[in-house]
């Protein structure tokens, strides 16, 4: 089986329309027939263009991966396939997030089946999840929900257990719910959008574009906020259950010092996650890796991709 698409320039921006909702992705076309599936779920804010670096470090190295990055709901401003500008005009739940990232995966595995199916000389793909921080969480929800099709979870610096009670979930608690109501209040700008600025090719030196640009209307920056305030509140006991079901199915990999994982979840999850690899980080990278270290964990990644 060919990849979808092989023909297009690598990250190259999509939308996908998932019950009638554009979602912006990013997407890495596999060099041959595509052997893994990797689905990228951001933390928050739930920008794809972080993680630019980070994912074509692994493409470059892994020509048999076909890589899709999606943004959370109404975290950016995007264009769309038929060069729609799509400005967010709701304010998204938590628990809508997780809903829209399962329809998402079911709509991207049927495509992948189906085209399979229609060439039988070639296996279909494994699906893999990445996810960082909350997207990890994300990542076990959606494994929960569809194990038939989920290979392998890559969770990095893992937001899994009670994110309210770590150091920066104390800190910054009072920032999510109070603040939502205030800017509520606030009438920003419709942004001035430059399509040639849009399409250029992302990397870091264009994160504070992507910052600056997608923060620009009060939307956007209260989905951060009601998200943020949503993984307070759901985010509780760990899922224990889900580990020890389908824990060998786990690389998570944790910081050592991360104020939003702190050592005792690493602790915790190895008590409960006997059969996956569960990392403690020798590299002192931290839990925003994408800002400086993408290439450095990338290296990790690549090396747990080989065994698929």
């Amino acid at each position: 089986m060919s990849s979808f698409f092989a023909s297009l320039s690598a990250p190259y921006r999509r939308s996908f329309n998932v019950n009638g909702t554009l979602s912006e992705a990013l997407l890495w076309p596999a060099k041959l027939p595509p052997r893994i599936v990797l689905l990228m779920i951001p933390g928050n804010p739930g920008l794809i263009a972080f993680y630019s670096e980070f994912l074509s470090a692994i493409h470059n190295q892994n020509p048999d991966i076909e890589i899709i990055g999606v943004s959370h709901q109404g975290h950016t401003i995007f264009e769309a396939d038929s060069g729609e500008l799509v400005v967010p005009s709701q304010v998204h739940s938590f628990n809508h997030q997780i809903s829209h990232i399962k329809l998402l995966f079911k709509e991207i595995t049927s495509i992948y089946s189906r085209n399979s199916t229609n060439k039988t000389d070639i296996p279909a793909p494994k699906f893999v999840l990445c996810g960082h921080s909350v997207g990890a969480y994300i990542c076990q929800e959606v494994l929960k929900e569809y194990p038939q099709h989920v290979n392998k979870v890559i969770s990095l610096f893992p937001t899994v257990m009670h994110i309210q009670k770590t150091p920066n979930g104390q800190n910054l608690r009072w920032l999510f719910k109070p603040f939502i109501y205030t800017i509520r209040k606030l009438n920003a700008p419709r942004p001035c959008y430059n399509r040639n600025k849009q399409m250029l090719k992302i990397s870091t030196k264009n994160l504070t574009l992507a910052l600056s640009f997608s923060f620009n209307t009060r939307q956007t920056l209260m989905n951060c906020l009601n998200m943020a305030h949503g993984e307070m509140s759901t985010i509780l006991d760990l899922d224990t259950n889900t580990y020890e079901k389908y824990g060998d199915r786990f690389i998570m990999y944790y910081g050592t010092s991360d104020s939003w994982v702190p050592l005792n979840h690493f602790e915790t999850m190895k008590t409960y996650n006997r059969k996956g690899k569960v990392y403690l980080c020798e590299k002192n990278l931290s839990h925003s890796f994408v800002l400086n270290q993408s290439f450095q964990m990338a290296e990790y990644v690549n090396q747990w991709i080989k065994d698929f």
